[in-house]
């Protein structure tokens, strides 16, 4: 297939009392691309909006904003043979979007809100070989991620609340193949009312899915009211399945593991 190597780039940065940011790449290839296809895009002090789509080959996207002001956005879209994603956000109210189809697909979402606030990721990934691997690192906000996997997956998710406000992190991750599911949660605000939330779905062979979830243990502080939530469904061969929650105080743990297949093994501590 012959089409045009075409590549668009738009890009805004307002007055300072204005605060924004605002940026925008398409890149298509190839025409015997060599490789293609690499994004780059720095935000800083801004409120930061930015949006990356590539379609063919050698895909690379790194997205990196600071605001000073609340909020980061960022979508990135990668279709096709090499998919790399970086995207970094720090000091807004964060929400970041990756989609990747076809090869080997990597995504790596860090957040960081300092108004604690709210922090969102998405990561998508299809892969017809290699495999996927999506890596969400969220703190200091109320923390939704959402995972979605189809191939030979990985997936790692840490969530860190927010040390005042309210304390809540939830994470969902589907996988459908080859699986590895890590997902640790903890609250940062042992005073506070809040609930960590993990659900993990695998479907496939050799699945192995681990939670830890934990409420910041401060010597002479309150412990957190609330509740570890947890439930794991894997369905195939060979599934291992690990839960840990550790509660102090009124502090409940709550854990549903459900397996489907053969030599399967979980493991559920409850403290």
């Amino acid at each position: 297939m012959k089409y045009l190597t075409l590549a668009v780039l738009l890009a805004t940065t307002s007055l300072a009392s204005a605060a924004s940011n605002e940026s925008f790449i398409l890149q298509v290839s190839p025409k015997t691309a060599n490789p293609g296809n690499t994004a780059v895009a720095s935000q800083t002090n801004g409120n930061n909006t930015q949006a990356t789509a590539q379609f063919g080959s050698a895909n690379t996207a790194a997205t990196l904003q600071t605001s000073n002001g609340n909020p980061n956005t960022s979508a990135t879209l990668e279709i096709g043979t090499g998919n790399v994603s970086l995207a970094s956000q720090n000091g807004g109210n964060n929400a970041q979007t990756t989609v990747q189809v076809g090869t080997g697909n990597a995504a790596l979402t860090a957040q960081t809100n300092a108004t604690a606030d709210t922090n969102t990721s998405s990561i998508t990934q299809f892969s017809n070989s290699t495999g996927n691997t999506a890596v969400a690192i969220q703190a200091n906000g109320n923390n939704a991620q959402t995972t979605l996997q189809i191939g030979n997956n990985l997936a790692v998710t840490e969530q860190q609340s927010p040390a005042n406000g309210v304390a809540s992190n939830a994470s969902e991750t589907l996988q459908v193949g080859t699986n590895v599911a890590f997902t640790k949660q903890v609250i940062a605000n042992p005073g506070s009312i809040g609930t960590n939330l993990s659900q993990i779905a695998q479907f496939g062979s050799t699945n192995i899915a681990a939670a830890s979830q934990s409420d910041s243990i401060v010597p002479g502080i309150q412990p957190m009211i609330g509740a570890n939530l947890q439930s794991t469904l894997q369905v195939g061969s060979g599934n291992l399945a690990v839960t840990q929650q550790l509660a102090t105080g009124s502090l409940t743990n709550a854990s549903v593991t459900a397996q489907f297949g053969s030599h399967n093994t979980a493991v559920t501590v409850q403290h």
